[in-house]
Parts: C-alpha cells; sequence; structure tokens
C-alpha cells in the first residue's frame, strides 16, 4: 500500500494525515517517477528498471536512492546492464583514500592536516620529522581535494599507496577559499568511518608535539566530553578585502570567539554536532572563524592556551609550544632535530610577537590584550 499526506497540488486542503493511494492497491508496482523526470502527478513507469526488484527506496536533496535485490543470477545480470556513475577517476577514489583503508578506524586522537594536492614536499617534512616523536593513541592524515586538480595525478596516486594516510575527498576543491568547505567534509567523513575521541585539526606548515598533546588529553581534558582547545581571538575585525574577504558575515562587527586555525583540539561531540548539522551551517571564508561560528551556541569548555602558536605568523620560539604555525621544511627538521638531541624546540628561545592571556570575563572586544611580554 501506498500512502500520501502534506499539500501535494497548489488547490485543496493538505491532508493531515496518511492517507492510501488505492489507484495503486493490486498493482505489482515497484518504483515508479518515469524517466528523465523532475516530478509526475501520476505514476509512471520506470523502464530501465524492467525485471528488477527494488526493495527500499529513499529521496533526498536532489537526489533519489533505490536498492535493489540481488540474490540471483538474473537479477545481477539486469543490474549489470545499467548505466555506472563514478564521480571521480576510480585510481583517486579508491586506493588508500576516501573508503578503503579509512573505515571503522578507531584511535584516541586523530590529527586532521588539511593540505593540498601538489604540497608532497610537506607533508613528507611532517613524515619526516613531528610524526616520527614517539606517542601512541593517535593517527594522522592528511585531508586533500580532487576537485579542479592542477598537479600530477600520478605522484599523488603513488604517494597514497606508499603511506595510505591520505583522504581525498571527492568533489571538494583544494583552492584556499574552498577550506571550509574541505573541512566540513573531513568532519563529515571522520564523524562517519572513525571512532575516535578528540581531533586535533592543524595545517601541513604546523609543527605539532604530538606525545606532549597526548599526554596532557590523557592527564588534564580526558573527562571533558566538549573540550575547544587553542589559541583563541574575540576582537578580530572582519575582513572585508583580501583572501580572507567576507562576503556572508551579517552576525556583528567582530567574528565571533574563536581559536586560530594553525592548529586546535575538539572533543569528538563537537565534531559530531558539527558533521550532523551541517546543511544548516553557514560557510565563512576561513575555516577557523567558522568553526568558532557554529560552535557559538553550543555548551562549550573553551581553553585558551598560548602554547599554541596558531597565528598567522608565528610569535617566535618557545620551548613551551605544544604547536607552532608557519614553518617551512628547514625549520619543522631544526625543531625535530633539537627535541631528539636536547628535549627542548628551540636552541634559543625568542620573541617576534607578543602574546595574551584571553579574558573571559570581558566583552570580546577587550579580550585579547597583548602586554605581558612573559606569556608564550
Amino acid at each position: 500500500m501506498v500512502y500520501l499526506f502534506g499539500l501535494t497540488k497548489k488547490t485543496g486542503e493538505a491532508n493531515m494525515y496518511p492517507k492510501p493511494i488505492r489507484d495503486l492497491q493490486g498493482w505489482k508496482v515497484r518504483s515508479g517517477l518515469g524517466e528523465n523526470r523532475k516530478s509526475s502527478t501520476t505514476p509512471l513507469e520506470v523502464k530501465k528498471l524492467d525485471g528488477i526488484y527494488i526493495e527500499h527506496v529513499s529521496c533526498g536533496m536532489c537526489h533519489t536512492v533505490m536498492i535493489a535485490r540481488d540474490d540471483t543470477k538474473e537479477e545481477k545480470e539486469r543490474i549489470a546492464t545499467l548505466p555506472s556513475y563514478n564521480p571521480v577517476d576510480d585510481r583517486f577514489y579508491f586506493k588508500n583514500s576516501y573508503v578503503s583503508d579509512f573505515t571503522n578506524t578507531e584511535s584516541f586522537l586523530v590529527i586532521v592536516v588539511t593540505s593540498a594536492g601538489q604540497n608532497h614536499v610537506k607533508r613528507n617534512a611532517i613524515r619526516n620529522t613531528w610524526l616520527k616523536l614517539n606517542s601512541d593513541h593517535y593517527k594522522c592524515v592528511f585531508v586533500v581535494g580532487n576537485d579542479d586538480i592542477k598537479y600530477n595525478k600520478d605522484e599523488l596516486v603513488n604517494e597514497m599507496q606508499t603511506y595510505g594516510d591520505i583522504i581525498l575527498l571527492p568533489g571538494v576543491s583544494d583552492l584556499y577559499s574552498h577550506l571550509t568547505v574541505k573541512l566540513l567534509n573531513a568532519f563529515i567523513h571522520l564523524h562517519t568511518f572513525w571512532k575516535f575521541k578528540f581531533l586535533l585539526k592543524c595545517d601541513d606548515d604546523s609543527f605539532v608535539r604530538v606525545p606532549d598533546i597526548v599526554s596532557e588529553l590523557r592527564t588534564r581534558f580526558v573527562k571533558i566530553s566538549n573540550l575547544y582547545w587553542g589559541f583563541f581571538n574575540g576582537n578580530a575585525n572582519i575582513k572585508r578585502k583580501g583572501r580572507w574577504k567576507e562576503t556572508k558575515w551579517i552576525l556583528c562587527d567582530r567574528y565571533l570567539p574563536y581559536a586560530l586555525g594553525g592548529g586546535y583540539i575538539l572533543s569528538h561531540s563537537l565534531v559530531e554536532f558539527i558533521a550532523q548539522n551541517h546543511y544548516y551551517l553557514n560557510i565563512f571564508q576561513t575555516e577557523d572563524v567558522s568553526v568558532g561560528t557554529w560552535l557559538a551556541p553550543v555548551n562549550v569548555t573553551r581553553i585558551h592556551d598560548p602554547r599554541f602558536d596558531t597565528e598567522y605568523v608565528s610569535r617566535g620560539c618557545s620551548n613551551t609550544y605544544l604547536i607552532t604555525h608557519k614553518h617551512d621544511e628547514t625549520n619543522m627538521r631544526y625543531f625535530y632535530q633539537n627535541l631528539r638531541s636536547t628535549g627542548n624546540l628551540c636552541d634559543t628561545e625568542y620573541k617576534l610577537r607578543l602574546s595574551y592571556l584571553y579574558n573571559w570575563d570581558v566583552e570580546p572586544s577587550k579580550c585579547c590584550i597583548r602586554h605581558n611580554a612573559s606569556i608564550p
């Protein structure tokens, strides 16, 4: 029996309860809307599905999914005659990427490094430096888009097969202006296929002291289910021109408090909230501003930590830094060798830019005053 409810035509009243469509009763109808039809007021036969038994039908935004029975040889052969849609090159989509190796993965901490296809030198610098720092309980993946590809596909395929640590996001661009969309898709993928307690997001020019972060998460923050840990800014002016120009921001005259994008950590529950509500989220120009805005109305434990050197320029070098941003491959090797040989990040500590402690007791425009040179 087929039922309808709601307003099915422009005239007349809406059906406020499921109403049986008795016109179809007694017919062996498995599905119907016709072919190449956006809509139909009367059921039409889908001739291409003749002889195929449809178990379930599900409709979503701009698509319909039908699950067909394939128990017998005849049913399998009939299904095989249908055209196949593959949105990306098979080599890209399957091997060591979005579907195969990263399903049902479990980890205490997952590190998500936003990268671009052509940035293989930066990825290798990370693999050969801070990913070698001994620590259990974490996995690291590089997130790359495959739309508008302007680099050597074979090189990326070889890299994926060699290291098995790249998630390739179908239909997502690597352009900087699409970084928020890339990160949102990464959150959705990880929430769908991974099991983790915390997520660390960083860029491919960030150096991360993974063992120290894992240790603090396990000792200080393991019982916090809504952690948002990083270096926060609450008085940033809206960018109206240049690379970070915002065209959709209408909330207030400053960005809402957010953790700087060079590196921050989220509890699983916050990633889950973003992934499950992604249809309702506005996409802003910068991903860190977007995450802060998405989580603004949520019950979140925000931890501002000056040991996160994650601004658009590095504040210098401090042996207390857990993450430091904006470094090339030479600096990555320098930090790694220092940690291995001396246990310190820096030969000599120095400061290029003052830091601050976030004052959560005042309005955001007064939160972040740089006046204390002792803060790392």
